[in-house]
């Protein structure tokens, strides 16, 4: 009787497959996906359409539709009855399924990495995004340069992706077009994750972690422009170098996130500037005195970020941050000293999201700047105060306060109070404005900022 059965079932499917189009349902993106299949009482994966029987007479030119392991099965049925009746084999070669294993995602701001261990994103095409940034300025300090002026202040060519699993390349070419800078690489670097628990590292080109924005791109700021005591006592941008950076996610209890940040870099070159012409001109040459701390050689890095929840939609974060390393600095003469610098940094963010897409954040950070060795500098101190409002999703306002010394200047110090309205038209696209009214070096000023921003791309770097 399973003799004659079989015998049946091949000459249906023979007879069926020289005068109807059989053909197997889509082949699935993994072997594992079959066994996902609804089983019948029999124990043979069910179709998802139909039976693999069919309830009604087929007309001839109808298809059906039925898995790939049942049709595959029924084809070697077929052949070893055509073997032992001595016919030759028609068949066509059968492919075994690929498994392809899922895609890595994205590591979380822990730093920990995927859950994911066979990840084949470095087999893809990498990660490209372009962001342009344009900016205008108007001004009652005619000492500013750049006042009454609208341009294309900086494009951002990112290219990211696996080179490895558990190792991602980013690059980040940026030009100043407004400023007649030409494109270079501003970050260039492998990240290996997880070369032990909660352990990543960064090789190569790369902002250092000090503050809390401290490596954050300009278009991810919350404001048009850097912030004051940043500029003045850090850097215009942010702290880079070549170097190592590791990344160590502490062992926590409950629901406290603690990583810490230890790196060795090589500076970029002289920075900081100082008129001597003038001492009581907190300005250089149209830039404000103080663009930084001035690392050009070696300079070590380290911060310890904090985090925990505050209820169900609330979080606060902390960090403190601190840097040191040789500094030079260049006067309007020529002439230039040098020195040691030590830089620290604390700052504490609170977040509170409510409905209706609106969110609330207040922030506030602090710095010190303290030479030695003979540097034409004094010791500094500045801070920032920032509370923003997210009143839509397309829609926020904030208010600043800025107060910070000028490290090349002794006794001159720059304070402001601004608003800020920022329209996001879309997730890569926005319209800023800032208003300000400060006072620098014992003059005061007006001015507003105009800002958009525009990206295309996936948008992978870090975000605020």
């Amino acid at each position: 009787m399973a003799v004659r059965n079989l015998i049946l079932k091949g000459v249906f499917i023979a007879g069926i497959s020289g005068a109807l189009p059989l053909q197997a349902a889509d082949t699935p993106k993994s072997s594992a996906n079959i066994e996902d299949l609804p089983i019948d009482p029999g124990g043979t994966p069910a179709t998802t359409q139909q039976s693999a029987q069919p309830k009604a007479p087929i007309e001839n030119g109808e298809m059906i539709m039925v898995p790939r392991a049942l049709w595959e099965k029924l084809l070697r049925d077929v052949e070893e009855l055509k073997a032992k009746n001595g016919a030759p084999s028609t068949a066509p070669p059968t492919v075994p399924p690929t498994t392809v294993p899922p895609l890595e995602t994205e590591t979380s701001k822990t730093g920990s990495q995927p859950s994911s261990t066979g990840s084949r994103n470095y087999l893809l095409l990498p990660d490209i995004s372009l962001v342009l940034q344009g900016k205008g300025l108007l001004s009652s300090d005619k000492r500013d340069d750049e006042r009454n002026k609208v341009q294309l202040s900086e494009a951002e060519l990112s290219i990211q992706g696996y080179v490895y699993p558990g190792v991602k390349a980013d690059a980040f070419i940026v030009g100043a077009p407004g400023e007649d800078e030409p494109f270079g690489l501003e970050e260039g670097y492998l990240t290996f994750l997880n070369l032990g628990k909660g352990v990543n590292l960064n090789v190569g080109k790369k902002f250092a972690p000090f503050g809390r924005t401290g490596e954050l791109h300009p278009h991810s700021w919350q404001y048009p422009r850097q912030l004051l005591p940043i500029r003045n006592m850090v850097a215009e941008e942010a702290l880079v170098g070549q170097g190592v950076n590791l990344h160590y996610v502490l062992p926590t209890k409950g629901k406290l996130f603690a990583r810490a940040s230890l790196g060795i870099f090589n500076g970029e070159g002289t920075e900081a500037q100082v008129n001597v012409t003038d001492p009581t001109d907190p300005f250089f040459g149209g830039v404000p005195s103080g663009s930084g701390a001035g690392f050009y050689d070696r300079f070590y890095n380290a911060r310890l970020w904090l985090g925990h929840p505050i209820g169900k939609n609330g979080e606060l974060d902390g960090g403190f941050s601190l840097a040191q390393g040789l500094s030079a600095i260049d006067d309007d003469t020529g002439a230039t000293s040098q020195g040691r610098v030590q830089l620290y940094g604390a700052d504490l963010t609170y977040r509170r999201y409510m409905n209706n897409n609106k969110r609330l954040l207040l922030r506030g950070e602090y710095f010190k700047y303290k030479p030695s060795g003979g540097l034409l500098t004094a010791n500094s101190n500045g801070y920032y105060g920032l509370a923003n409002y997210r009143f839509t999703r397309f829609d926020d306002v904030g208010l600043l306060y800025e107060k910070s010394d000028f490290p090349q200047v002794p006794g001159q110090r720059e304070n402001a109070a601004s608003l800020i309205y920022t329209r996001q038209l879309t997730e890569q696209f926005y319209l800023r404005a800032m208003g300000t009214h400060g006072r620098r070096g014992g003059q005061s000023y007006n001015e507003l900022r105009l800002q958009f921003t525009a990206g295309l791309g996936p948008h992978t770097h870090n975000v605020e």
